[in-house]
């Protein structure tokens, strides 16, 4: 069936990214915790509107998308192969100024960095704990690691999205950055950077795609990939614990206690309990503590720049201070909810911003973007098109997870998505 000069997809993203939301949601239903200090049906009830409002916010942004015209010579359509030797180029040039801001050491010490990133191989838990609680000061400032970043950010998804295109030289040189970035992250101890790395590989992979059809053998390629990172994501996070015998009392979450008789724990095998309690506290905790801010917080304003910590940073940085504002801050203070090593929902951070009842409608228009982004880059093969996808779609996708995808990706998220849409949406209603 041809539609507007494209095949429909026969499988829709937004399936994909809804489903890995209702299965979180499922985790969080069938957890083996005691919820109910949040309200854990309000909440469940609360995430279901959220995904009917993304639902409904892609399916309308698709549909415009697909009905848009535009010339061929829109402005900022630069050749793709300019655009990505660019990247290639400046990335080549700073990622050592990209990884010394990250760690705190002078860009031209690559051997403290290695041996610094080394503690994540051999002591997990102090190199999580120097992550998040490192006091060291910058050795770049952050106006420099800001400007690099709004390209830097960019590197990995362009290079993906133009891999057949690549010469061979291109294709080993992203290999080997993409080496050093998974080196970054298991020496930081942290699973997050790895995983959204795999995810935003498969989203420009189905940036590239007319139609995505999943067959038996794909499926059962899915389900290895997802049981694997899991896996590894259970005995990374074990290793960082710094506690060889863990029981079910090391889970408590606060105030939410483990049912140690609950029903999920006796379908578990004895080998497989930690690691499944792991998983499931990482995957839960974050609606557990948006139910709480939910019931129990008031709503105090972060005029639009409290929804992800590079954005609190910023406003920090020209003296506007609003961490104290935050959801997150108040749960520390109220509830003893550890604000940097605790996960929170990007339900929570959005809310910092437009309380709990405008969540719904910025979630529409990221989604609504993501839709129109999808359908506007298989109609024009727009190279910027698959990219806004590619980032929005991973901010929906990544929403039991603080705001964490946004937070890597805010500084070049705001230059493309703001160049795409005033040449892409607004531009295009001005014809």
């Amino acid at each position: 069936m041809k539609v507007q000069g494209y095949r429909k997809s026969l499988v829709s993203p937004i399936y994909f990214v809804l489903g890995f939301n209702l299965f979180t949601i499922v985790i969080f239903i069938t957890a083996p915790y005691d919820w109910s200090r949040s309200d854990p049906n309000v909440t469940v009830l609360y995430l279901l509107l959220n995904m009917a409002f993304i639902y409904a916010g892609y399916r309308l942004g698709s549909g415009a998308g697909s009905r848009r015209n535009i010339k061929l010579n829109v402005p900022f359509k630069i050749p793709n192969a300019k655009i990505t030797s660019f990247l290639f180029i400046f990335y080549s040039l700073t990622f050592l100024i990209k990884y010394a801001y990250l760690t705190r050491f002078p860009f031209y010490d690559i051997k403290g960095m290695i041996s610094y990133l080394s503690l994540g191989f051999f002591d997990p838990q102090l190199a999580y704990n120097l992550s998040v609680y490192d006091s060291r000061s910058f050795t770049v400032s952050w106006i420099l690691f800001t400007f690099i970043s709004i390209f830097n950010q960019l590197f990995f998804i362009f290079g993906f999205i133009s891999w057949k295109s690549l010469k061979p030289f291109l294709r080993i040189l992203l290999i080997f950055f993409v080496s050093i970035e998974v080196f970054y992250w298991l020496g930081r101890a942290t699973a997050f950077g790895i995983i959204s790395l795999i995810t935003t590989l498969v989203l420009c992979i189905i940036s590239q795609r007319k139609s995505i059809k999943i067959s038996f053998r794909s499926m059962v390629g899915i389900i290895v990939v997802f049981a694997f990172s899991i896996l590894f994501f259970g005995s990374l996070k074990q290793g960082r614990s710094g506690t060889v015998n863990l029981n079910l009392q090391n889970f408590d979450q606060g105030n939410a206690s483990v049912l140690y008789n609950h029903y999920v724990l006796g379908f578990i095998p004895d080998d497989l309990t930690i690691t499944y309690m792991y998983s499931v506290s990482y995957l839960a905790q974050g609606y557990y503590h948006l139910g709480l801010a939910m019931k129990n917080a008031p709503f105090s304003s972060t005029f639009m720049l409290g929804n992800n910590p590079a954005l609190i940073s910023i406003a920090d940085n020209v003296g506007i201070h609003l961490w104290d504002r935050t959801y997150i801050h108040w749960l520390q203070v109220n509830c003893g909810i550890d604000e940097m090593a605790k996960w929170h929902s990007a339900y929570l951070w959005f809310a910092n911003d437009v309380s709990f009842l405008g969540v719904p409608f910025i979630l529409f228009i990221i989604a609504y973007f993501s839709g129109y982004a999808r359908a506007f880059a298989l109609k024009h093969n727009d190279l910027m098109s698959k990219v806004v996808f590619v980032l929005t779609m991973s901010v929906l996708l990544y929403l039991f997870a603080n705001n964490t995808f946004l937070y890597q990706y805010f500084y070049s998220f705001t230059f493309v998505v703001s160049i795409w849409y005033f040449t892409r949406v607004r531009y295009i209603h001005l014809e």
